[in-house]
């Protein structure tokens, strides 16, 4: 960081950054700031989001805007926000690095992610975090989480955020925003064990591995892979759906992590107790149960995700070495904001003082 950089960490008050999750129903932003927690959301109709992309650019200009003027009534206020877009979109890879690599681990991280890129390197953009160090025989691990996700789809939703008005401190996906609602927001136990959690939302099923706290895994089924253009879903097939799906997640557990899982989470927003039952019936092994959240009692779980992407936003920039995959520019524009803010400030602060003095 810059010495001008630094000055204005000191100087200038950290702007208060807000979780926007985008879905192809739903725009939901929620700002936490003091002890204040704020929420504003937007449907979206048909054909503005499909598939976790942006299919009609001008149309979704329109509803972030509105969604601008909800949060402030300052036209050209720029609303920061950590952004969360569909798990559809996204990749991840559990990775191993041997620990003599910590001196390099972002070289060996970035070359790692090169191998196991499921596309052309070029036209994605990929990141990773630490979750965690194992114990091997030939030698201690470090284990990271890699992520992916297309850059086609992540320069649309930046593009249009840019115009209404938001700024982009960090892209994420869901699967990775829930677990820290569901750290932030359940008992410490859950930082010591292992767990699976389902979310079942818009766009499909999301299933998460958490072990230590942190995301290992992420499995996702969009509704119209499993069923096809059929908008009516039988219950029966739904649930034969929830089975077979939780039976590759559990086989990947069994082979590439390991240990007993403590819990499985139901984060849904219907037909809870008869998924719950059906879990239960051919799981007995696994508690299956409903995460419900400590401080935001009555809070919908559809708004789990949303939370998290706020929770993010308490991370200084400077502090945050999690997972983000938006462009280098988001980081520079971002800079670019808070110099912007900060110049501003003691601008007004300087005219005040010459008033007072004249």
């Amino acid at each position: 960081m810059g010495n001008f950089q630094k000055i204005i960490k000191i100087l200038s008050p950290r702007p208060a950054i807000g979780g926007l999750e985008i879905s192809d129903s739903y725009l939901r932003f929620v700002l936490i700031k003091e002890r204040k927690v704020d929420f504003f959301s937007i449907k979206l109709p048909p054909g503005i989001v499909e598939n976790g992309k942006v299919k009609d650019q001008s149309g979704l200009l329109l509803l972030l805007k509105a969604l601008h003027s909800k949060i402030t009534y300052k036209k050209n206020k720029k609303i920061y926000a950590i952004i969360g877009i569909s798990d559809e979109n996204i990749y991840t890879s559990l990775i191993n690095l041997p620990a003599i690599a910590a001196g390099s681990i972002d070289d060996a991280a970035r070359l790692n992610l090169q191998m196991v890129s499921p596309v052309d390197f070029e036209t994605i953009y990929a990141d990773w975090q630490k979750i965690g160090d194992k114990e091997m025989a030939g030698g201690n691990q470090i284990e990271i989480l890699g992520a992916f996700a297309p850059k086609t789809v992540v320069n649309e939703f930046e593009k249009v955020l840019d115009e209404a008005g938001f700024v982009i401190a960090a892209v994420e996906f869901p699967a990775l925003s829930l677990v820290r609602a569901l750290m932030e927001q359940g008992e410490n136990i859950f930082k010591e064990n292992i767990y699976l959690y389902l979310r079942i939302g818009s766009e499909g099923l999301t299933y998460g591995i958490v072990k230590n706290g942190n995301l290992y895994f992420v499995h996702f089924v969009a509704w119209n892979s499993a069923f096809g253009e059929n908008k009516k879903i039988e219950i029966n097939s739904f649930k034969d759906l929830i089975v077979s799906e939780t039976k590759k997640v559990l086989n990947f557990h069994e082979n590439h992590i390991g240990g007993k899982i403590e819990k499985f989470f139901v984060v849904a927003p219907g037909f809870v107790e008869e998924i719950i039952k059906t879990l239960s019936g051919t799981f007995p092994s696994i508690k299956a149960e409903v995460f419900k959240l400590k401080q935001f009692k009555e809070l919908s779980i559809s708004w789990f995700s949303a939370l998290g992407l706020a929770l993010r936003g308490f991370i200084p920039r400077s502090d945050d070495n999690l997972i983000t995959l938006a462009s280098v520019d988001t980081d520079v524009k971002f800079s670019n904001y808070q110099i912007i803010a900060f110049i501003r400030m003691w601008r007004n602060i300087a005219f005040t003082i010459l008033g007072v003095v004249l």
